[in-house]
């Protein structure tokens, strides 16, 4: 009994022998070099409160990072820097906030598990070689130099450094020589359905309408076809551009958060409207083509060629836009935000947009249901029409408000 009680006591000395040993071990220190993460923000920014909140839960876990931030809506001398740093990175598309560590750049922040993972995988890669980029040595010169030597590490957070190997932008694939990510596809998929929705349209539908009950009312079906097919090709171009052109202007004025302003007050007010026309159509004031352009859109339909069904496409396009313009507004909000290519999801949005067109053409042409018969149920449900609308209105002026999109 006695042998038995030793021999205990003796294999729990050693075990605590080897634990100790292991612990002295693993909390043996190591060398890492510095990290400076750069970051510009701006006081009207939530995406960069939410960032400066999430690096100051980094600073115990990675003691060798420094996080020297630059407020550039206040800042003249900032937003200078900033503008400097935009032409040394070659950044594409600047949006708040950009981290920049070593030569590698950041856009945007969302949360922990998304953005957050970049920024961590990033310092971790630079803690095991030194990253240095051309605000380093900027700020150097004013900050007197950086120390760029090692430094020692409690091996106890040894664990924090250990890279789980996914790669900065692993995820990303080239389209039109820019990138577009995991969150690029959820912006894609957003922009599919708001341009389905937006396709749904009582201005469009109506024009199209009438245009396709003149050419098949003088039987002509080829010149229905030829006129079918140019007015949603011209409506698709209008469209795009009108997008695109706003993403432009946007870029070279750097006016995203004054964009993203006025298509909320927009949003809410043309979907407060769309709203009112549920229980109250055609009263006060409804987003629909004025009166007095409707005797030369019906001057342009009666002519029946392919010219005047482009005229037509264009001229529609452009009086309807207060009914219309909300929901293309608030995609392109979205898409400044982020360092996308903006051609592929204006392409398949505007694709969606279309699509209920074509099909009404193509219904319409092949006679597997009567224009009447379609403008009837257009009117019977115009204002459901409006109610959806609305409402899809409404959730994207608080989805930008909260940032969502």
């Amino acid at each position: 009994m006695a042998r038995k009680f030793l021999s205990g006591i003796f294999w729990l000395i050693l075990l605590g022998g080897f634990l100790t040993y292991f612990d002295k071990a693993n909390a043996a220190e190591f060398e890492v070099y510095p990290v400076r993460l750069f970051l510009f923000h701006a006081d009207w920014c939530p995406h960069c409160k939410d960032e400066l909140r999430y690096l100051e839960s980094l600073k115990d876990k990675f003691p060798n990072l420094t996080v020297i931030d630059f407020e550039v809506s206040q800042s003249r001398e900032n937003k200078k820097l900033m503008d400097k740093s935009v032409q040394a990175y070659r950044i594409n598309q600047l949006a708040f906030p950009t981290t920049i560590i070593g030569d590698k750049y950041i856009i945007g922040f969302d949360n922990s598990e998304s953005k957050g993972e970049e920024i961590e995988e990033l310092i971790k890669k630079c803690s095991w070689e030194k990253c240095t980029g051309w605000l380093d040595e900027e700020v150097g010169r004013v900050a007197n130099n950086f120390n760029n030597e090692k430094i020692k590490i409690d091996g106890a957070l040894a664990g924090n450094y250990q890279s789980s190997e996914i790669k900065i932008n692993q995820k990303e694939v080239s389209v039109f020589s820019k990138k577009i990510d995991t969150e690029g596809r959820s912006i894609i998929f957003l922009g599919m359905l708001l341009g389905l929705a937006d396709g749904i349209n009582p201005c469009m539908f109506s024009v199209l309408l009438f245009l396709l009950t003149y050419l098949l009312a003088v039987g002509s079906r080829k010149r229905a076809i030829k006129a079918g097919i140019i007015f949603v090709i011209t409506t698709f171009a209008v469209y795009f551009f009108f997008m695109l052109g706003i993403i432009q202007i946007v870029e070279v004025l750097k006016i995203a958060h004054w964009l993203r302003w006025a298509v909320i007050g927009f949003a809410l007010f043309a979907g407060l409207i769309m709203l009112k026309d549920f229980f109250f159509y055609g009263k006060w004031i409804s987003l629909e083509i004025n009166d007095r352009f409707k005797p030369t859109i019906e001057k342009m339909i009666r002519r029946g060629t392919v010219p005047s069904a482009f005229f037509l496409a264009l001229f529609s396009s452009l009086v309807e836009l207060p009914c219309t313009a909300g929901i293309p507004l608030a995609y392109v909000t979205a898409l400044t935000e982020r360092e996308l290519s903006p051609y592929l999801p204006l392409l398949l949005y505007n694709f969606f947009f279309i699509l209920p067109s074509v099909v009404i053409v193509l219904i319409v042409i092949f006679a597997w249901a009567k224009a009447e018969a379609i403008e009837k149920t257009r009117m019977d449900f115009r204002k459901w029409m409006r109610l959806i609308a609305g409402g899809i209105l409404i959730l994207l002026a608080i989805a930008l408000y909260l940032n969502w999109i």
